[in-house]
């Protein structure tokens, strides 16, 4: 494809001064139509040969990309492949570390049970947090003085006997189970009426 271009391209060279000779032969009003003529075919057969060779170019730089493309795509599977060896690798040494680690830590600790008399118990209290799971109830610190069953902690949400003399607009009256809440009384008592 290329040599047929620069077989048009020599060509249309020769055309032009045969062209040039012909009209020199010629008289003088048909020399201007002629090298017109020659002139279209010359720019016809110009355009036809520059595609040619624009195609040809294309052609080898898809080529060109293609082989650098398969390069690099062989490259970058050869790096990813190296990749995974190296995390299984990896992987395997993070693991032996640990299990080295456990046993060594599992030796100390049963150095330390032996040296101080510890027991299993001991330790099962010490693994599963001590004695997190058991919290004091909050102190009992007002009852109802109409009925001392019914009790309150202070916390939370008032108990129903108390709304209840809010809504029907009575005094609130709280009594304390001990002398040390009778300030805390007062204030419950003024928080609670001021809810009305």
């Amino acid at each position: 494809m290329a040599e047929q271009a620069q077989n048009n391209t020599a060509n249309q060279a020769a055309t032009p001064k045969k062209a040039a000779a012909k009209s020199a032969k010629a008289p003088a009003a048909k020399p201007a139509a002629k090298a017109e003529k020659t002139a279209a075919k010359a720019a016809v057969a110009t355009q036809k040969a520059v595609p040619a060779s624009k195609d040809s170019e294309v052609g080898n730089t898809l080529d060109s990309l293609r082989a650098n493309l398969k390069t690099l795509t062989q490259d970058n599977a050869a790096a990813l492949a190296e990749l995974k060896q190296r995390s299984v690798e990896i992987q395997k040494s993070i693991a032996e570390h640990q299990k080295n680690l456990q046993r060594t830590v599992k030796t100390f600790l049963g150095e330390v049970v032996h040296e101080f008399g510890l027991t299993v118990e001991d330790v099962q209290a010490l693994v599963r947090g001590g004695n997190k799971g058991t919290k004091a109830k909050a102190a009992v610190k007002f009852c109802n003085p109409a009925n001392p069953s019914e009790v309150w902690t202070g916390r939370g949400r008032p108990p129903l006997w108390a709304l209840d003399r809010v809504a029907r607009k009575e005094k609130v009256v709280i009594q304390p189970t001990s002398p040390e809440y009778a300030d805390d009384a007062a204030k419950t008592v003024a928080r609670l009426m001021a809810m009305k």
